[in-house]
């Protein structure tokens, strides 16, 4: 690669549009033309770090081009979609991976993994892992650094962090968040327990333990704000705030953070948030970053709550 090269960003799902922008920034720094083409949830996370460079034109590919895409799954078939399309114009195609998990969902399309022809050139990812269930992509594969937590090591967190939100601010640092996923979709009832459990299982816990305790949560953007109201409801005891929280500020506030294998985990663990997946009455544990514990039972959940919270009683 060199400076004649064009450096072209396709980016869908939040997870995978992290790490895009993440590259668009640094090679923007190095002095490349860069031109990013984030949709749906990406959109928000490239207008909030790189608005500059985010292009409304329609792009031709050219043969000095480099493709930079996510990759999103089940939601989108957007960034394979490009890669397809300009696979045999561009100089080289590269995939950003955030996660591992689904690997055939991320490089398909309608549901269907890409003609070998068709794969990106190179997949980089920050860990060597197992490609065995999917020889075409192994020998693609490139060990990278993360590019998105250098960024907010090097760049984001080096700035005071801004609060606006006046929610965040009137419970700084005291509030337990909770990240949803979308698991049922993805699995279905593989591991016994699916995101309504989960949820439900904290509010519970919270609701019978302390119900002084603040929560927030932050639905994973392609989620219906309404997905969660139902079993919300049935707890208005606990004082529970959901929005589209933008996810710095609120994780940056927080005291303590539930989730279940979100990449957010990685970002908090660059703030040395106190990280737990909670995973009550599974049969098979969700995997997660080696680095979270997992919370197996009621009773765990109750201990750990009680060591963060115990000065409020």
């Amino acid at each position: 690669m060199n400076l004649n090269n064009r450096i072209l960003v396709f980016s869908y799902d939040a997870g995978g549009a992290n790490l895009a922008m993440a590259y668009a920034y640094y090679k923007n720094k190095e002095g490349y033309e860069v031109k990013c083409f984030p949709k749906g949830p990406a959109l928000k996370i490239f207008e909030n770090h790189v608005p500059s460079l985010i292009c409304e034109e329609k792009i031709d590919f050219k043969q000095n081009d480099f493709v930079i895409t996510g990759t999103s799954g089940m939601h989108s078939d957007y960034e394979m979609e490009v890669i397809r399309e300009s696979k045999n114009i561009v100089c080289k195609t590269i995939s950003l991976l955030d996660a591992t998990g689904n690997l055939k969902m991320r490089f398909s399309i309608n549901g269907k993994l890409l003609n070998e022809e068709f794969l990106p050139d190179e997949i980089f990812y920050e860990n060597k892992f197992d490609f065995l269930e999917y020889p075409l992509l192994k020998n693609r594969i490139i060990e990278k650094e993360n590019l998105y937590l250098k960024y907010l090591k090097e760049v984001f967190y080096k700035t005071k962090m801004l609060t606006k939100n006046k929610d965040i601010l009137e419970h700084k640092m005291n509030y337990l968040l909770i990240l949803t996923e979308y698991i049922s979709d993805l699995y279905g009832d593989k591991f016994g327990f699916n995101e309504y459990n989960f949820l439900e299982d904290i509010l519970k816990t919270i609701s019978i333990l302390d119900s002084s305790i603040v929560v927030f949560i932050k639905l994973h953007p392609v989620e219906k704000s309404n997905k969660y109201d139902q079993i919300i409801s049935k707890y208005k005891n606990i004082k529970i705030y959901k929005d589209d929280y933008n996810i710095q500020e609120v994780l940056f506030n927080s005291k303590i953070v539930l989730g279940l294998n979100s990449s957010v985990f990685k970002e908090a663990l660059v703030l040395e948030k106190p990280i737990y997946s909670v995973q009550i009455g599974a049969k098979k544990n969700l995997d997660t970053i080696k680095e979270v514990e997992v919370i197996n039972s009621s009773d765990e959940l109750k201990n750990i709550l009680n060591d963060y919270y115990k000065d409020k009683k």
